[in-house]
């Protein structure tokens, strides 16, 4: 290990210690909710960025020697992002602002309707099971498929734990899991969609009941959800592979990968995934390759926003559309033997699509987006399509910085339109009977005052939730 991976170690482990920090204090100290959009995406730096630094300090794998001024230029883009990001999220106003004004109307999810929108719902998995021949309507119905059991999870969730005598409900949830997680591993070998899957009874039920429960409980819990979770997702890293060399349809791959999942588990599965894998050495050597002078690989402004844009459209009607720099990254690495699409770095990835300015600009979409989101869930109190959301797009937010940004961008405003879609059909059916804003609840987070209140909000499904002889705050 020479100087300046020894400096990287330093960095990558102090800035470990910083996201943790700024996960976990706010937390402890009940200034903040644990399953939030904003702490979401700093598990993901921390991993991406902290892990993955360690990582990259310890063994340099892709290009023989990188410039003392790429790393600097790295620890610049680490600060000015995440800098950037933090103050978006905490001090711009505009945000919370727009969550206070947008998205008033939604249906009413109760014991009756719950069931039929999850039904509507889970019905999108035929996406994956038979893939419909027709451009931009199979894509969409794919992506669809992916995110929706994970959605319609976390509505039951929520409706069951309203209502939790109803014997329906809870046979309905106990029928979804395994048909949602079976979804999770049908298609690719992605991580993302198992762990979106895996958090929608914790994240929902976190929302509904356990956010107002005291500190050592909520903690407790969700301790025991996460070491739960854990060996699962390093088993099925281990495995979800398993059909490369077999010509399997959906359904026989999410049958084989379940069948050898309970012996990776055993075995302890593959921890690849939790240390960042080569997240940051692959930034090092985008910024190496872009400031060498070779000319071997250039900027492309605002490569990321342009993927989003025109990922939808299929690739049989445009050839030369768009693709993500990470499946070309092994080409200019100078790897054989791969086709591997290797995530560039949030940081590496900024500086290809334009350097420093468009740093501060990502930062600030997403720390504004953030923002937004966690505001309509904290504004909208237990809305269980705002959870299905979260849900949805929990795994993408941790993938947003490890690239790339723009798929996890992408899918992560699919599962946003898909929830509002959810909601604007759902409306039309069985009307709008949640009109926000209902903000009576922020006065008395992070607990109500009585058993007496507690039963009565788990209760109401368009009522505004109790107060607790506090002043009711307005929304901006």
């Amino acid at each position: 290990m020479n100087a300046q991976d020894k400096l990287l170690y330093v960095f990558s482990a102090a800035f470990a210690v910083v996201i943790a920090l700024m996960i976990i204090v706010p937390i402890v100290r009940r200034k903040s909710d644990i399953f939030t959009a904003w702490n979401f995406f700093l598990v993901g730096a921390f991993v991406f960025n902290g892990m993955s630094g360690l990582s990259a300090a310890t063994f340099q794998e892709y290009l023989p020697s990188l410039s003392r001024s790429t790393y600097l230029l790295y620890y610049l883009g680490v600060v000015l992002f995440y800098g950037t990001a933090s103050l978006t999220y905490y001090a711009f106003k505009a945000p919370r602002r727009l969550a206070g004004n947008t998205l008033l109307n939604w249906p009413e999810i109760s014991s009756v309707t719950a069931p039929l929108i999850a039904i509507g719902l889970m019905s999108l998995i035929v996406g994956i099971i038979v893939p419909i021949p027709i451009p931009f309507i199979g894509q969409l119905m794919m992506q669809f498929s992916l995110v929706a059991p994970a959605i319609a999870v976390a509505v039951l969730t929520v409706a069951w734990f309203r209502d939790r005598t109803n014997m329906l409900l809870l046979a309905m949830l106990i029928m979804a899991i395994p048909v949602a997680v079976g979804a999770s591993v049908a298609v690719g070998g992605s991580r993302r969609y198992l762990m979106s899957m895996l958090a929608a009874v914790p994240v929902s039920m976190y929302w509904v009941w356990l956010r107002y429960k005291p500190t050592s409980q909520i903690l407790t819990t969700v301790g025991v959800a996460i070491a739960v979770v854990v060996p699962v997702l390093a088993g099925y890293g281990a495995v979800r592979h398993a059909d490369l060399s077999e010509k399997t349809n959906a359904v026989d791959r999410a049958r084989l990968v379940l069948m050898a999942l309970p012996n990776a588990i055993k075995k302890g599965g593959s921890s690849e995934g939790f240390m960042g894998q080569d997240s940051v050495e692959c930034a090092l050597s985008v910024i190496q390759l872009l400031n060498d002078g070779s000319r071997q690989m250039e900027v492309e402004p605002l490569a990321s926003l342009w993927l989003m844009v025109t990922n939808p459209i299929p690739r049989s009607m445009w050839e030369e559309k768009p693709e993500s720099v990470g499946l070309h990254l092994v080409n200019y690495f100078g790897l054989r033997g791969t086709t591997a699409n290797l995530g560039l770095n949030v940081v590496g990835q900024c500086y290809y699509d334009g350097g420093i300015p468009v740093l501060i600009l990502y930062a600030v979409m997403m720390g504004a987006f953030l923002r937004y989101y966690d505001e309509l869930l904290v504004r909208r109190p237990g809305n269980p399509l705002l959870i299905g959301g979260l849900v949805a797009m929990s795994s993408q937010l941790i993938g947003w910085t490890r690239g790339c940004i723009g798929l996890m961008g992408m899918q992560i405003v699919q599962s946003v339109i898909l929830v509002l879609l959810t909601a604007w059909i759902a409306r039309m059916v069985f009307g709008t009977k949640l009109i926000y804003p209902r903000t009576g609840h922020i006065a008395d987070y992070p607990i109500l005052r009585s058993a007496k209140d507690w039963q009565r909000w788990m209760g109401s499904y368009s009522g505004v939730a109790p107060g607790a002889g506090r002043q009711t705050l307005q929304a901006d």
